[in-house]
């Protein structure tokens, strides 16, 4: 903008809420009407004149609203951003725009409220003290499994009259299982098997728990405004759901005895903790300036076997949500080691 010809004040609540209020002088103002005028004009058809070759009183009054409309829609974002970048602050919402007042003898007043990404520091992250659960099966739980198992295999049976009363290394060979032919093989596999989804849930349980202590040092609180955003949009997604099986949203929840208020208040700490949890690792990420390269995307990208998703994911954008995620894994991956990091 020419010599900075506004001047704004701007203040920040404790929910994390920016607003900007800006005062433009009328010559910027009416600059930037100009060259907007300069380019509407191309597209006015006057009778008598080549297009925009009409006077610029003319063409303003066949343009009428869409002038002024245009002109806001340019400097307005211009102007913000302007101060945005000199305050060195980082929106995380959409920015509202709200004209206060306009005089062409004295300039333009508007505000501008967004919520900024809130100032975060991170606590010690090594007094967090979380131990992992031991991923221990027992006999029971294999035995638990092979009762399911036999219990189904006999419903599916019923009427075939099998004669096989237990477990038995006849009845794991009529399961036809590949690489299992005797009842010591199947439970060995069992065992593998709920090894394998223990260590994840283990480790699902203890990354959760790291991150719950990791914001409750560092203070981090979710935006109102950001909470909102997000609780609308769940909204719409499960609204479009319910409609898309040929229900009325209405008649669904009063079936399911509940309104859409209780849901939201359901779903309201569950959104807040996914906030907190990704401000935290956005903060982790900009402390320790973590980058990845285009080596690490293309790697990722190797990794997809599905032709179609592999094809969606090579887009600039997809290639942009495969960047995120990396960043998002390593500083979880670093909260984690400063958390397991001995004194």
């Amino acid at each position: 903008m020419d010599n900075k010809q506004y001047n704004y004040k701007h203040e920040t609540d404790s929910d994390s809420v920016t607003k900007i209020e800006v005062k433009i002088d009328k010559n910027l103002f009416n600059k930037e009407k100009t060259k907007t005028l300069q380019v509407l004009a191309k597209d006015v058809d006057l009778k008598g004149f080549r297009p925009g070759k009409a006077p610029q009183n003319v063409i303003e009054t066949k343009l009428g609203p869409k002038l002024y409309e245009e002109t806001l829609n340019n400097i307005l974002p211009q102007v913000t951003y302007e101060i945005i970048t000199e305050l060195e602050m980082e929106p995380i919402s959409r920015v509202d725009y709200k004209v206060t007042k306009y005089e062409p003898e004295t300039g333009l007043e508007f505000e501008a409220s967004f919520t900024a990404f809130p100032e975060i520091k991170i606590g010690n992250l090594k007094k967090i003290k979380v131990e992992k659960e031991e991923t221990k099966i027992t006999s029971e739980d294999i035995q638990k499994v092979i009762d399911n198992m036999f219990k189904d295999y006999q419903e599916k049976n019923e009427k075939q009259k099998d004669k096989i009363s237990k477990p038995n290394d006849e009845w794991v060979k009529k399961l036809g299982m590949e690489n299992i032919n005797n009842l010591e093989e199947l439970k060995e596999q069992i065992k593998l098997t709920l090894e394998n989804q223990r260590k994840v849930l283990n480790q699902e349980k203890y990354t959760k728990q790291i991150l719950e202590k990791a914001i409750e040092l560092s203070n981090i609180k979710a935006p109102k405004q950001l909470v909102d955003a997000e609780l609308d949009l769940r909204e719409k997604d499960y609204s479009k759901r319910i409609e898309d099986l040929g229900l009325k949203i209405e008649d669904f929840l009063k079936s399911q005895n509940t309104t859409m208020e209780k849901l939201k208040k359901d779903w309201r700490e569950e959104t807040e903790n996914k906030i907190k949890i990704e401000l935290l690792l956005i903060q982790a990420i900009k402390d320790n300036k973590f980058k990845v390269s285009e080596e690490e995307v293309e790697k990722e990208l190797d990794k997809i076997k599905d032709q179609n998703l592999k094809k969606e994911y090579s887009t600039k954008q997809g290639k942009q949500k495969i960047q995120s995620t990396i960043l998002k894994q390593k500083a979880l991956n670093w909260i984690i080691n400063q958390s397991e990091e001995k004194k």
